[in-house]
């Protein structure tokens, strides 16, 4: 009886691997890039959060996050290789995505409006602009998800909160709709 027992035990635990090996190798592998947050961002603890809410948002996509050494190499050897000016096409995007075998592209992004420079009665540059993030399927080219953000007449903090904003309601949608690109 103890040998049947172990036999079913035995099978279930190797039936659970395999059951973990199927699931882990249908996640889709996300590439996540943030472009300028380094510029609006003041410390790196900052940078840090920013980044760890990354992993969030491919976590409530229930996918696998490429590693992000991996994704600023292959981007900023795209920038050089096609003279990319200021931002990504979707079409840039795309093809980021397929040199990093990604399923699919998270693309955050602060895009200027305006900037008020600094003068006699007040010291601090002033930023007029969104912060936009997209999620684009690599596969069919298809933007899967939007959301902005306006900052107007913003200090540099205003920016960098709507970075957080923006990446906040990402993951909290993504969830709440059971968003699984």
């Amino acid at each position: 009886m103890k040998k049947v027992e172990l036999l079913i035990t035995l099978l279930i635990t190797i039936m659970s691997l395999f059951t973990f090996n199927i699931a882990y190798a249908s996640a889709p592998n996300v590439a996540v890039l943030m472009s300028g947050a380094r510029q609006f961002t003041k410390d790196k603890n900052e940078l840090k959060e920013l980044k760890s809410r990354q992993q969030l948002i491919v976590n409530a996509m229930q996918g696998y996050m490429i590693p992000e050494e991996e994704t600023a190499q292959v981007a900023n050897d795209y920038i050089l290789d096609n003279k990319i000016g200021t931002s990504f096409s979707t079409t840039d995007l795309i093809n980021i995505g397929k040199l990093l075998n990604a399923d699919y592209i998270v693309y955050s992004q602060f895009y200027i409006d305006k900037i008020n420079a600094p003068g006699l009665f007040h010291t601090t540059m002033k930023f007029k602009g969104r912060t936009v993030l997209t999620i684009i399927d690599v596969h069919s080219g298809e933007y899967k998800y939007k959301i902005s953000e306006d900052v107007n007449n913003g200090k540099l903090e205003d920016v960098s909160r709507s970075m957080f904003i923006v990446y906040d309601k990402s993951i909290a949608d993504i969830k709440l709709k059971g968003l699984k690109v």
